[in-house]
């Protein structure tokens, strides 16, 4: 039986969108060949109601991805989705959640987000990187490797 995409949800702060923009684009052979599909909330369509579409979104998701920076920090909105995907990671519900350090902040004192290991790997932030091209090749890699075992344990699911 084949793998069905694993789902990911972003959320940040709109005044991060490009960054979003940036990692879907380093995120295209996953998603071309099947391996993820993604949601933010870009995607939502007049006359929908937000909070209800993004709860949706984040139910559903198996992946959440936090885009942390200053402006994340600052974010009502942003706090109630962490909030919302850590209640649903305590219960089972969603499988990971993802910080990825966009820009210098105090995210490791931030709720628990120290206590969870970030991308790029050793918490750099993609913006202090000589080169963002090598700082969302990091990301990247650490996604593929957490999508790897995702794929993984769905396969020993199916074999039972």
């Amino acid at each position: 039986m084949p793998n069905k995409p694993l789902k990911l949800f972003y959320s940040y702060s709109h005044a991060d969108s490009m960054h979003r923009l940036e990692m879907e684009k380093h995120l295209v052979t996953l998603r071309k060949a099947g391996r993820i599909s993604e949601w933010s909330d870009n995607k939502i369509t007049a006359g929908k109601k937000i909070g209800s579409e993004i709860r949706r979104e984040i139910a559903e998701a198996d992946i959440v991805v936090f885009l942390i920076s200053v402006d994340f920090l600052n974010s009502e909105a942003c706090l109630e989705e962490v909030s919302m995907a850590k209640e649903l990671f305590a219960n089972g519900s969603c499988k990971r959640l993802i910080a990825v350090i966009l820009r210098d902040c105090a995210w490791m004192d931030f709720d628990d987000m120290g206590d969870y290991l970030a991308l790029p790997y050793d918490g750099k932030p993609v913006e202090c990187w000589p080169s963002k091209d090598i700082a969302w090749s990091n990301v990247f890699s650490g996604l593929r490797n957490v999508i790897e075992q995702e794929e993984l344990s769905h396969q020993k699911e199916w074999k039972i």
